[in-house]
């Protein structure tokens, strides 16, 4: 195994920008239009042709591909039966009936089918030969537009698509991201299942002096692979969460595809609610009477200055996916430095990372405000309502956010701090992660080592993925759509 700061000079040396060519970017744009230039007019001799020989139905089939490269030809679009309107619309006063071949000779029918397809498979041929030498990691805006009117004319070439960075799934076209994700998801989701399998029990171990001196009845205490836990809980509770919190590092590394190193000194304290709390933390000297304050306030606190916490919900399955999403977070902090001040990241990976390994989301870091203040526009008090709902599929949420044209802009969203986040901001950014995770597993941990490093946003996702965040916008929108 590499010590771990070799692995994150690695990761980092795998996610540089190549050196900077002296030479201009390739100009894609004038030969795109010459080859779109040569097939309307090639379409047009073909179109007249079939006139001349009154093939009305092959002549119209020439003028469909001319009218989606040229808006403005007038004879295509009469031969369509379109008229324009007075502010410049093509559109057609009836429905379109293809009209017959009537040719005098039949045998000119034969003739047109050959002529007609080599003349597209010329424009394709041209089209992917300006953009597959480029060998680009994603497709520029550039190469999209070129491959954008190859797929005017064949929807489905292989070729074009993968340039386009698309793949085919379930049968139509889709983000090689999407196609990955779909993949990655029962895969993450089986081996969260296998780990926590393998996780070994834990062996009893009695509470310190300290700890005895808390004020609260500890009827369970165990040590874990690299937590230590009591609880005021029952002895299986308390078990089935510590395996939880001990499958977080395997997990994590599984999913993130790096090594990491197992925290020291990690404790974890587990009440039954929040009236134990308030025994526990005034015993507890390690606190200010402020900070008391404030935790007994939520449902969990971090002691100040050490790796163990308290958590006080009254609820198991809180407590469960409260211990767990404690755990990740730290890893986080540990191998990234990820912290509550990249609020995306902290939220959006911890919430999806604990979803994947307990398959609940109830744990948030938000603090009374944008988030969970009652004074909310009637949308986004839905739209939390359906987020807290059992089973419900926060990536299709996205979608809606999406469709609805509220979809959050990435850009201030990566600045927001954890309680800056309102309610889209934070279902956003667990879609943002599983973008991230699942569709780009091989990139997810160098993406995180170059943002946590201090990298900005836009500067991490441009020298890891090769794109712009307007790019990862739309991306993670269409994102959306084929995996939601």
């Amino acid at each position: 195994m590499r010590p771990p700061t070799l692995v994150l000079v690695l990761l980092l040396a795998a996610a540089a920008p190549a050196p900077a060519a002296e030479e201009k970017k390739p100009d894609l744009e004038t030969p795109r239009k010459a080859a779109v230039a040569k097939l309307v007019r090639e379409l047009h001799a073909l179109a007249l042709w079939c006139q001349e020989q009154n093939l009305l139905l092959f002549r119209d089939r020439c003028a469909e591909v001319i009218v989606r490269f040229d808006e403005e030809d007038v004879k295509a679009h009469r031969w369509l039966k379109f008229h324009r309107t007075r502010d410049g619309k093509w559109v057609r006063r009836l429905a379109y009936k293809p009209p017959a071949n009537k040719p005098e000779d039949e045998a000119v029918e034969a003739e047109f089918e050959p002529r007609f397809r080599a003349i597209l498979d010329e424009f394709v041929t041209t089209l992917v030969g300006i953009v597959e030498p480029l060998h680009e990691v994603e497709p520029s805006p550039g190469a999209r537009r070129v491959l954008a009117d190859v797929f005017k004319v064949d929807p489905d070439h292989e070729k074009a698509r993968s340039l386009n960075g698309e793949a085919r799934h379930g049968g139509k076209w889709v983000l090689k991201e999407s196609a990955r994700a779909l993949g990655r998801r029962k895969e993450l989701r089986d081996a969260a299942d296998r780990i926590l399998a393998a996780i070994p029990e834990p062996k009893e171990v009695p509470p310190t002096p300290f700890e005895a001196k808390l004020g609260v009845t500890w009827r369970s205490h165990y040590r874990g692979v690299w937590w230590r836990a009591l609880g005021t809980v029952e002895k299986d509770e308390l078990r089935l969460i510590l395996r939880s919190a001990d499958a977080a590092r395997p997990f994590l590394s599984e999913a993130l595809k790096i090594d990491f190193r197992t925290p020291k000194d990690c404790a974890f304290y587990l009440l039954t609610g929040p009236a134990e709390a308030a025994v526990a933390l005034k015993a507890d000297p390690r606190f200010t009477e402020a900070q008391r304050a404030r935790f007994l306030k939520l449902a969990a606190a971090w002691v100040p200055r050490t790796r163990s916490f308290y958590q006080y919900s009254d609820s198991p399955e809180v407590r469960h996916d409260g211990v767990t999403r404690m755990s990740i977070g730290l890893l986080l902090l540990d191998k990234f430095g990820i912290t509550t001040e990249k609020g995306w990241a902290w939220e959006g990976f911890g919430l999806l990372l604990d979803y994947l390994l307990t398959g609940t989301r109830k744990t948030f870091y938000v603090m009374p405000g944008p988030y969970t203040t009652t004074k909310r526009p009637p949308h986004l008090a839905d739209l939390k309502k359906r987020m807290k709902q059992g089973g419900s599929n926060w990536l299709s949420l996205a979608g809606d956010l999406v469709e609805a044209k509220l979809a959050p802009e990435l850009r201030p969203l990566s600045r927001r701090t954890v309680n800056e986040l309102s309610a889209p901001e934070l279902l956003y950014s667990y879609a943002l992660a599983s973008y991230i995770l699942e569709g780009r597993p091989d990139q997810a941990a160098p993406f995180l080592v170059v943002y946590g490093s201090g990298a900005r946003f836009e500067d991490a996702v441009e020298r890891v993925f090769h794109i712009s965040v307007d790019e990862l916008q739309n991306r993670l929108a269409r994102y959306l759509r084929e995996v939601g």
